[in-house]
């Protein structure tokens, strides 16, 4: 269990270093590095869904959810949704076309779109928060705008997923959602918001966003976060899967990782343009 839980930290950590590095080399190796994270999280979503009896196209998704992704790191997003409407009616035309291959163009062809839209167009936020052009002050160094954003994201993701887990540990008592997540507890989800909304405000604080809405980025990481990871866990019971894959030691798949960031990312992208964009 030691050494189980050791792998986890040291995992996850390597994981946090290089992100963060990554994050500030530039827009377009954090877009490569989305772009990984995604085609692997779809190749893991199509194997649950194959679980199932259902044939999604694979290739197709692929291939459409790497478009969405490097569309997003050249196009600004009212031409990426036209992008979008592109790509899913080409998709729709191939089930159509390929129909006798297919074992129902409703579940095949329903399957493959959930797949790159929500791997795809939700990431593709990730990308378009980093394109976000000026700069700020951080620990006294001048860093791009768009790096110092996606930063605020993972780290109010990750202050709910700790505040989630410790909480939840110490004081867990009431289920959440014994269905879907039998582990998460009402009082895990009040400490995945405290420590969202107090982290974001903090670092936000640094960044020279204002309180109120450091306050209000956090409570939507937390919620959309929780949210995003619920939706997995009923991926997973649905296919009866505890992980989602096996590809980062200690933490199961890139969907048991990332799934927060899923829903996370575009709720902070739009709060962000539409309240606090100059």
């Amino acid at each position: 269990m030691k050494h189980k839980l050791l792998r986890r930290i040291l995992t996850g950590l390597a994981l946090g270093g290089g992100s963060v590095v990554i994050i500030f080399w530039g827009a377009l190796p954090f877009m490569l590095e989305v772009l990984v994270l995604a085609l692997v999280g779809l190749s893991e979503f199509y194997a649950m869904v194959e679980r199932k009896g259902v044939r999604p196209a694979r290739r197709t998704g692929l291939a459409v959810t790497a478009a969405i992704l490097v569309g997003a790191y050249f196009l600004r997003e009212p031409f990426l949704a036209r992008l979008l409407l592109f790509l899913l009616t080409g998709t729709l035309i191939t089930f159509v076309l390929r129909l006798p291959e297919r074992i129902s163009a409703l579940l095949d062809g329903a399957t493959t779109v959930l797949g790159f839209l929500y791997l795809g167009w939700m990431f593709s936020y990730l990308v378009l928060l980093r394109r976000i052009e000026g700069t700020v002050v951080l620990g006294g160094h001048l860093v791009e705008l768009g790096a110092a954003l996606v930063l605020l994201l993972v780290f109010a993701t990750v202050c709910c997923d700790v505040g989630a887990y410790a909480v939840g540990k110490l004081f867990g008592r009431r289920k959440l959602y014994e269905k879907i997540s039998p582990g998460k507890t009402q009082e895990g989800a009040l400490g995945a918001l405290m420590c969202a909304t107090s982290g974001s405000a903090w670092l936000g604080g640094l960044m020279g966003v204002p309180l109120f809405h450091g306050l209000v980025l956090g409570l939507l990481v937390a919620i959309t976060g929780q949210l995003g990871d619920l939706w997995e866990s009923a991926l997973k019971r649905e296919v009866g899967l505890k992980d989602s894959g096996s590809v980062i030691q200690g933490h199961g798949g890139v969907l048991d990782r990332f799934d927060s960031l899923a829903f996370a990312a575009p709720a902070f992208y739009l709060y962000y343009v539409t309240f606090l964009a100059p």
